[in-house]
């Protein structure tokens, strides 16, 4: 009788536990949910996919393309832009002149809004406001990581000095 005890508890316990693990899995899925959705929606300054309307968000320093092969296609070679502005580079597959992705956006001064005031020049305990703990974090740098997008915020003098969006492309 004991024993029966002792087994049907051991099976109650499991089932709390798959069902608190499954929980947790699913909380994390969703926090990495809301960090892709952040990401995207995070650069303000961003209205438009279109190439030639990105190229005036600011006074534009530097341009610049590079023609790689399609890596399922090496007859087919895609162009990737590079835009400098003060305080804002942005890199991006070009599909056309009417649509852009970007891969990788970096925001060293606080003119380029970011989604909920996470800024450049912001106090870094914003962040975990706003994103709540970090995926990797030390003194310098606080990463989130989605599904398939990242943004990364350096820290000086507990500033945020530099934000870093990441973007999956395939």
């Amino acid at each position: 009788m004991i024993k029966r005890i002792s087994v049907a508890i051991f099976i109650l316990m499991m089932c709390i536990f798959n069902a608190f693990a499954e929980e947790g899995n699913s909380n994390a899925i969703s926090k990495m949910e809301r960090i892709d959705t952040f990401v995207k929606e995070a650069p303000l300054f961003i209205n438009s996919k279109s190439l030639s309307q990105l190229r005036h968000i600011g006074i534009l320093t530097h341009e610049s393309v590079e023609h790689i092969p399609n890596r399922y296609d090496p007859n087919k070679i895609d162009d990737f832009i590079t835009l400098q502005f003060d305080g804002l580079q942005i890199y991006a597959y070009v599909k056309s002149e009417d649509e852009i992705w970007p891969i990788h956006i970096t925001v060293t001064t606080p003119q380029w809004q970011i989604l909920n005031g996470l800024n450049v020049g912001v106090s870094d305990s914003r962040i975990t406001q706003i994103l709540g703990h970090s995926t990797e974090e030390n003194q310098q740098v606080r990463q989130y990581t989605g599904i398939k997008e990242s943004i990364v915020f350096h820290i000086k003098k507990a500033r945020i000095s530099k934000i870093e969006l990441l973007y999956y492309l395939d």
